[in-house]
């Protein structure tokens, strides 16, 4: 971890020898998450909510799918399984708009969004978008409200 050593842009970054202790508490955490957990306690432990915020009257939460990086190369099967569980959770619960953010990325693991859309159906009720026009809409309307009533600002 970056905050464990003093940063200078003068030398070169090395790895604390703490976390190299550390790192098969980590693999073993992380084994636990990608392959375990959600055998273990259902679908519903495969992912959390992380925030939740209003914008005026409009409810939006970040869910997270907790996987480590190389979850993605060695175990993309459960991955595919654990992002698949959250959307069809969501459409249970009756979210509208279903962001996949930085995951349509991997085309192996779920083909672009294509993936979670033939996992929840032909009937589904949801919307499946990627992150690119979420965050585009949330620049747009935090910059509407940072200079509401300014003329000088055209977007």
């Amino acid at each position: 971890a970056l905050w464990l050593l003093p940063y200078s842009l003068d030398e070169r970054w090395k790895t604390p020898r703490l976390s190299l202790l550390l790192w098969p508490f980590h693999y073993v955490v992380g084994l636990y998450v990608c392959k375990y957990r959600r055998r273990l306690f259902g679908e519903r432990s495969s992912f959390f909510c992380c925030d939740d915020v209003y914008y005026d009257q409009v409810r939006m939460q970040n869910w997270v799918a907790a996987h480590f990086g190389r979850h993605f190369v060695t175990n993309p099967s459960e991955v595919k399984a654990n992002i698949e569980a959250a959307a069809r959770h969501a459409e249970k619960t009756g979210v509208r708009v279903v962001c996949l953010g930085a995951l349509n990325k991997a085309e192996s693991i779920n083909g672009g969004g294509d993936g979670v859309a033939k996992a929840l159906g032909p009937n589904r009720r949801i919307s499946l978008i990627h992150g690119n026009h979420l965050t585009a809409a949330a620049v747009v309307e935090t910059v509407h409200q940072v200079f509401a009533g300014h003329d000088s600002v055209k977007l």
